[in-house]
């Protein structure tokens, strides 16, 4: 493997993960990184990245799943291709960094609409109410299990960068797609509250 590689490799990982952490934290009021079983939390010197894939694919589909949920909680529109997308990775299977960019962009929708919800006084029936309570947990979970990945990946990426050449498209897109979701916590939780929805806390997802 050329130097040069390993070099963008471990310079992609470390920017890349790092913008996780500060936003996921301050998106729950500073929670303190928990040490949840199996989901590692310091630096090792052997990279497990089958692990390291399998928790990826598990915090994008909290976030995949919790979207879906939303959308139809907000009567959000979104085309066929995007609800693939969504489709493809809230089977936990793992999905394309593509699949991860569009769902992305799907949430970047969700402030907007809830401020117009309410700003119109609109509130959501009972039906609606309990697919956004649905979608609360595995969006606060995917939250905090982003934030603790993150923390791992730059552990990973110090200690064997070559060893995460088979994610490098996915950990490119992860921390978008994280800082995302974390930046739009305060409009979810306003308006879970708006409507009477008790938000879990973060400790929840430990």
């Amino acid at each position: 493997v050329k130097m040069k590689q390993v070099k963008n490799i471990t310079t992609a990982i470390l920017l890349g993960s790092a913008l996780i952490l500060p936003t996921a934290a301050s998106a729950f009021g500073g929670f303190s990184m928990p040490s949840v079983p199996g989901l590692g939390g310091g630096s090792s010197k052997s990279v497990d990245a089958k692990g390291l894939s399998n928790r990826t694919n598990s915090v994008v589909s909290d976030f995949a799943k919790s979207l879906t949920l939303f959308n139809e909680a907000l009567g959000l529109e979104v085309s066929a291709e995007k609800k693939e997308a969504l489709a493809n990775c809230s089977s936990s299977k793992g999905c394309s960094s593509d699949d991860m960019d569009k769902i992305t962009s799907i949430s970047e929708g969700l402030d907007d609409k809830m401020s117009q919800m309410k700003n119109d006084g609109v509130k959501l029936d009972d039906e609606a109410r309990e697919k956004f309570s649905k979608g609360l947990l595995p969006y606060i979970t995917g939250t905090v299990k982003g934030a603790i990945l993150g923390k791992d990946l730059i552990d990973a990426g110090k200690s064997d960068p070559t060893s995460m050449f088979g994610m490098l498209d996915v950990i490119v897109a992860l921390p978008k797609m994280v800082s995302g979701f974390s930046s739009s916590t305060g409009a979810i939780t306003e308006y879970a509250t708006y409507n009477g929805i008790d938000v879990p806390e973060a400790s929840a997802a430990e």
